[in-house]
């Protein structure tokens, strides 16, 4: 009896090389539309709080850990798998921008790969026939789908800025959900078993609402994908709730008990967050009516927007005030429900269109802003809902390929798309090399919109940060111009004036702020450093006075106070701050400060004729001086010495 000719099996290479080559080269693609990312700087638009500025931010400890998965405060989303990912990162790269832009660029060419995959397998099972081999026309029709996803200019946002990482990693994991659901529900044989790749979904899912709330809407996008392709819900025999459909059911309870979880600690972090975050608005200040309006404006603005990405800007006004009955948002509404009603009645020719329909819309509801105005929409916003127009692409492509002309035509024109698309995003990748090319260009896409007060308060504060203070204080009078009502833009104004020695400049701009917003911290502090420096040193003291008394451990308002005390001759008091200052923020006064403090008590002894007193002091402050390498400060307390050894009083 001869034993069973048994075929070996195809290798994995053999059987899917062709996929295997469409993702390497759509990764291969992502670095070259957007790699000149490699080279840009953080931005200072949300890059500083959330990484480079970011206290809690660092390599993983069990500390830092804790804080990750524990703290609802201090941002207004929970992303406890995004921080992780960023503390890995900062254990490699420390806070060199290039490891962060670097994992953008992984996390997007995976993501390309996967929605290549995704494509592909919805595909193969509107054909009916889940594990047939895919054939050119339809991994042509995936490639391109893909391809045009990936290099849409609506992804730079995702890719080309930092902070973005925690989008892409969520992205990352929706999409591997994504595939596992379809896998696990070929598997299903309705035994009363969930297949392990279907808990490898649940996981996924979880893992992407954790990375950042990206896939808060996916559930009706499950049901949409229930309906079809897996055809478990049918409506045309009425008998839609059967076995199948509550089996259906239950597998989304796992994913609704993580939606539901994600959302409340989502709209806990949204409530309680610390105060650089605004808060959720009431009903009272921004009522149903314009909430339900701005939902079915913002659908219709990323439908055409996907279609027509033109005209990019990092901020969009337009729901900043509007007139929610006016004729774009009653007109978006009744496209809206016009779609959504014509996709319904025609369910049973084209069922595809309708489930990527719902998908569409429900994984666009986070995005909406409906707790929020003013609300500004991004592009960034769109990342998983456009999947569904690379699926639709897709489809079309395959079609066509049953007639050669318009097979040729498709796919030309899908190309030529790619290209375009490809192009767009490599210019566009440009404006986020750094802060200045970044505010810059959002402020002359703005044009005249009050909003750009905003911009060039954040540039004309950068600029003060890299120390060019004439280009930051011209920026911040042009805030100053259109917001003269803004404290922040008065306050970092006069810290620029006087830091041009502009003295007399910036006096006007903090008395300001301290009318704009009395309890604003350090403006009592800032109001005594300019008027000590004009001399009114009693004045000045008693600024720090009332700094001190909102603030009594304020380390700065002490060593200032105490500065004014020495050169008002009150030696003993000034000598107490001093020490209080220390024991706050012992490493915020270097030997240099130390050592002009020093010089100043001195100078207040010999004027009281306390001659040994003022030796003892100069001495300590020439030993800081020198300490600091501070060679003419150095200078200057030496000769003073000399004086004091003669028991001279110095000239100032």
């Amino acid at each position: 009896m001869k034993a069973a000719n048994h075929q070996p099996p195809t290798p994995f290479l053999h059987r899917h090389g062709r996929e295997l080559l469409i993702c390497l080269g759509l990764f291969l693609t992502v670095f070259v539309v957007f790699g000149r990312a490699l080279q840009a700087d953080f931005v200072q638009w949300d890059d500083d709080s959330n990484i480079y500025r970011n206290p809690h931010l660092g390599p993983p400890t069990i500390e830092r850990i804790v804080w990750m998965f524990t703290d609802a405060q201090y941002f207004w989303r929970y992303q406890p798998f995004g921080w992780l990912t960023w503390s890995v990162i900062h254990l490699f790269f420390g806070l060199n921008p290039f490891g962060y832009h670097l994992g953008n660029l992984l996390l997007h060419g995976l993501n390309a790969g996967l929605v290549f995959l995704l494509i592909r397998k919805l595909l193969l099972l509107t054909a009916g026939s889940p594990t047939a081999p895919a054939s050119n026309a339809l991994l042509a029709g995936a490639g391109l789908g893909a391809a045009i996803w990936a290099v849409h200019p609506l992804r730079v946002e995702n890719v080309a800025w930092a902070v973005e990482l925690p989008w892409c990693q969520a992205m990352l994991f929706l999409l591997v959900s994504l595939l596992c659901y379809l896998k696990a529900a070929h598997r299903d044989k309705s035994n009363g078993r969930w297949p392990g790749i279907y808990w490898l979904a649940v996981f996924c899912f979880a893992a992407s609402l954790f990375s950042f709330p990206v896939a808060l809407g996916l559930l009706p996008a499950l049901v949409a994908l229930d309906f079809y392709p897996l055809r478990k819900i049918q409506f045309s025999d009425g008998q839609w709730w059967n076995p199948a459909a509550r089996r259906a059911v239950w597998q989304k309870m796992p994913f609704l008990f993580f939606t539901l979880l994600a959302f409340s600690i989502s709209i806990y972090s949204r409530t309680h967050t610390v105060d650089t975050w605004s808060r959720p608005v009431s009903l009272d200040e921004f009522g149903w009516l314009p909430r339900l309006m701005q939902a079915f404006y913002l659908w219709t603005y990323y439908l055409w927007k996907s279609l027509l990405p033109v005209g990019l800007s990092p901020v969009y006004t337009q729901l900043v005030q509007f007139d929610p009955i006016s004729l774009p948002f009653v007109a978006s509404t009744a496209g809206i429900i016009g779609i959504t009603a014509a996709l319904v009645y025609f369910r049973q020719h084209w069922p595809g269109g309708l489930a990527l329909w719902i998908a569409h819309l429900a994984l666009l509801v986070p995005m909406l802003g409906l707790t929020e105005h003013p609300h500004y929409p991004g592009d960034r916003y769109n990342l998983a809902a456009s999947v569904g127009w690379a699926v639709l692409l897709a489809a079309g492509l395959w079609r066509l390929w049953v007639w050669p002309r318009f097979r040729a035509i498709g796919l030309a024109g899908a190309g030529a798309l790619a290209l375009l698309f490809g192009t767009m995003s490599f210019q566009q990748t440009r404006v986020w090399e750094n802060s200045v090319t970044l505010f810059e260009y959002t402020i002359r896409r703005l044009g005249k919109d009050p909003y750009r007060a905003d911009l060039q308060y954040r540039l004309g504060k950068y600029h003060l940060d890299q120390g060019n203070f004439s280009g930051g204080v011209a920026r911040l009078q042009q805030a100053s111009s259109l917001r003269p009502d803004s404290p922040l833009v008065r306050y970092h104004l006069a810290c620029g004036l006087m830091n041009l020695g502009q003295w007399s400049e910036a006096l006007p701009h903090a008395t300001a702020v301290l009318q704009l917003a009395p309890q604003m911290e350090n403006t009592h502090n800032l109001i005594g450093i300019i008027l000590a420096q004009q001399g009114k040193l009693r004045e000045a003291a008693d600024q720090f006075s009332a700094e001190l008394s909102a603030r009594p451990n304020h380390a700065g308002a002490l060593m200032n106070r105490s500065l004014a005390l020495a050169r008002l001759g009150q030696v003993e008091p000034a000598l107490a701050d001093f020490s209080r200052a220390l024991q706050f923020a012992p490493d915020d006064f270097g030997s240099h400060r130390q050592a002009i403090f020093f010089q100043a008590l001195a100078r207040a002894s010999a004027q009281s004729d306390r001659w040994p007193e003022a030796v003892k002091l100069a001495q300590r402050a020439l030993e800081l001086a020198r300490s600091a390498k501070q060679t003419e400060l150095a200078y200057q307390v030496e000769k003073e010495l000399q004086s004091y050894l003669s028991r001279r009083v110095p000239p100032l």
